[in-house]
C-alpha cells in the first residue's frame, strides 16, 4: 500500500509521463515502501484503516475552495488579520492504534486547507487546538468532532 501511495503521488507531480520516470519511479516506490512498512514494524506501529475516518473528507474540496479564497483575501481586511484559537474533541483518546489513526487522520484533513492548523490533539482526552485564519465556509472540523 504504501509503495502504491509513493507511486501515485510521484506520478501527479509530473506534468508529462513517459517510460523513464516508470522505470524511476517504481523501484523509489517500492523502496519507500518497504522503509515504511518497516519502520512501522520496527516500532509495532497500526493504523487499522477505518472507513469512518473518510467519510468527512467529500467536503475536503470545499472546505480548500472556501480557505484558500479567505486566507488570500485576509490581507486586505483591516480586521481580524491574526485568526482565532478553538478547541473540539474527536474520538481518539488513549494510546490505542486506532486512537492513533484516528487522531493523525484528523490532523492531516483539518490541516490540509489552507485556513486552518491543528497545532495539538492530547491524547488522554482527545481535545483538538486548532488554529484558524478562514472564518466563514465550510468546515471539516464540524464533522470530524464527537
Amino acid at each position: 500500500m504504501f509503495a502504491g501511495v509513493a507511486f501515485g503521488i510521484w506520478m501527479l507531480t509530473l506534468s508529462t509521463i513517459d517510460n523513464q520516470d516508470i522505470v524511476v519511479a517504481a523501484p523509489c516506490a517500492l523502496a519507500c515502501g518497504a522503509l515504511a512498512a518497516g519502520g512501522r514494524w520496527a516500532i509495532g506501529g497500526s493504523w487499522p484503516l477505518d472507513p469512518g475516518f473518510l467519510r468527512p473528507l467529500w467536503r475536503l474540496p470545499f472546505v480548500v475552495a472556501s480557505d484558500t479564497v479567505q486566507v488570500l483575501v485576509s490581507p486586505l481586511r483591516a480586521r481580524n488579520r491574526e485568526g482565532e484559537f478553538s478547541t473540539f474533541r474527536v474520538d481518539a483518546a488513549g494510546l490505542a492504534p486506532r486512537s492513533a489513526a484516528r487522531r493523525a487522520a484528523t490532523v492531516l484533513a483539518i490541516s490540509f486547507p489552507p485556513g486552518s492548523y491543528v497545532l495539538d490533539i492530547d491524547a488522554s482526552d482527545g481535545t483538538v487546538l486548532l488554529h484558524r485564519l478562514a472564518r466563514r465556509g465550510p468546515r471539516l472540523e464540524d464533522h470530524v468532532a464527537s
